[in-house]
């Protein structure tokens, strides 16, 4: 009797592995979605990224910005570490905000302590890859506008080949 009872549950175990293996994915369309929500656009083909993104922007006037002269002397230019996609087209971002340490104490994961860091974004602005448009809008606003485009300034080494005759 023994025998039978433990050569039924390890029958009843057996089957209830194989039934939970076996599943379908129902979850097939959320592990999609999941997956395409933490999915990085990377910015190695952007011919404007980092410190140039930055620089390009600051280039702007206040009033080309859309902003007032006192934010945009107040405010710090942060550039994304990822691309984004806006209409079919892919940008680097850079937002305008401004950033205080405030008297708040935090520790880290690590067990190092600091301030915390306030950053508002007072707008953000676009860059495609190409370097071919440049949009831009303030916070509160919906739409983004075009700006008019610049020479992107870089701060890429360029080499000059020389020949002697």
């Amino acid at each position: 009797m023994k025998k039978f009872t433990v050569l039924l549950l390890c029958i009843v175990l057996v089957a209830g592995a194989f039934a939970a293996c076996s599943g379908g994915n129902d979850n097939t369309e959320q592990d999609s979605i999941h997956k395409s929500e933490t999915t990085e656009i990377t910015t190695d083909p952007a011919k404007v990224k980092k410190q140039d993104a930055i620089d390009l922007i600051s280039s702007y006037s206040a009033k080309e910005l859309g902003l007032t002269k006192k934010e945009k002397k107040g405010c710090k230019f942060l550039v994304a570490g990822d691309g984004i996609k806006y209409k079919d087209n892919y940008y680097v971002k850079v937002v305008a905000a401004t950033v205080v340490q405030t008297k708040e104490k935090v520790t880290t994961a690590d067990g190092k302590t600091g301030y915390k860091t306030d950053i508002d974004e007072i707008a953000e602005y676009l860059i495609r890859y190409d370097g071919q448009e440049i949009l831009g809008k303030k916070t509160d606003e919906k739409d983004y506008k075009s700006l008019t485009v610049k020479e992107v300034p870089t701060t890429e080494a360029t080499t000059e080949s020389t020949t002697k005759k």
